[in-house]
């Protein structure tokens, strides 16, 4: 696969409006990447209620024990009401599998607006996606809150950086690369939803029989878990999860 140019991907960029610092610190990571950006500000979580609430979201006890069930322990993770902000966030993405499926692009880029990028994140995105199989659908190029190779039951081997990913396959939802026509089948599928993002994904990978791929070491990660677990210094107050 050649270089991979960002100014020619489209990129959904899913951000919650009242979060002011995210969305200045999100416009300065644009213009550093100089990415070709939609931003995805509607279906907020003070609006998801009544018609639209439901056009998006089903709570139904009976899909979420088929759904966690195939792929986790349901005696640890019986059924429970999502959180406003977690219905609003998995709604955001359904609306970029939308706009994917329907874009003229091969390919789309959805990131949430907490994301750090690795330094030369270009270069090491470009020597990634050179290694990645043409029978790719997704790519997570991030680790969320430090996700890694041994919780999807691998093992790093030297020189590769790409993996194809055990079920559960999601990683986070803070950045996925996703094809047009896995974003068309996810988009048919999870609206409505019945789980949030990350795991509503795993079970629709699995489901779908969808090849979804990890870069490891991951190139993205996500600011909001690095504040909630210390693990790296001076990440500003305003990425503070609204999702915990």
């Amino acid at each position: 696969m050649s270089d991979i140019d960002l100014t020619k991907i489209k990129t959904y960029i899913l951000h919650y409006t009242k979060l002011v610092g995210r969305r200045q610190y999100m416009e300065k990571l644009v213009n550093v990447l100089n990415l070709d950006v939609t931003w995805i500000t509607e279906l907020d979580q003070e609006v998801m209620t009544g018609d639209l609430l439901h056009e998006y979201h089903r709570a139904s006890d009976d899909d979420w024990n088929k759904k966690v069930g195939a792929l986790w322990n349901i005696h640890e993770h019986g059924p429970r009401l999502l959180k406003s902000s977690e219905i609003s966030l998995t709604a955001k993405h359904v609306e970029a599998l939308r706009r994917i499926s329907e874009d003229d692009n091969e390919f789309g880029l959805i990131l949430e607006d907490d994301v750090l990028v690795k330094t030369d994140f270009t270069d090491h995105l470009s020597k990634l996606f050179d290694e990645t199989p043409e029978d790719w659908d997704i790519i997570f190029p991030g680790d969320g809150y430090g996700i890694r190779l041994s919780d999807n039951k691998q093992s790093p081997l030297p020189n590769k950086g790409v993996y194809l990913a055990n079920h559960p396959a999601s990683r986070c939802t803070e950045a996925i690369f996703i094809k047009k026509e896995a974003a068309k089948k996810l988009y048919e599928a999870m609206k409505p939803f019945t789980l949030v993002c990350d795991w509503e994904y795993a079970w629709q990978f699995y489901n779908l029989d969808l090849k979804v791929y990890w870069f490891e070491p991951a190139i993205i990660t996500q600011a909001s878990h690095a504040l909630d677990l210390g693990t790296i210094p001076n990440i500003p107050e305003f990425f503070r999860s609204t999702l915990r």
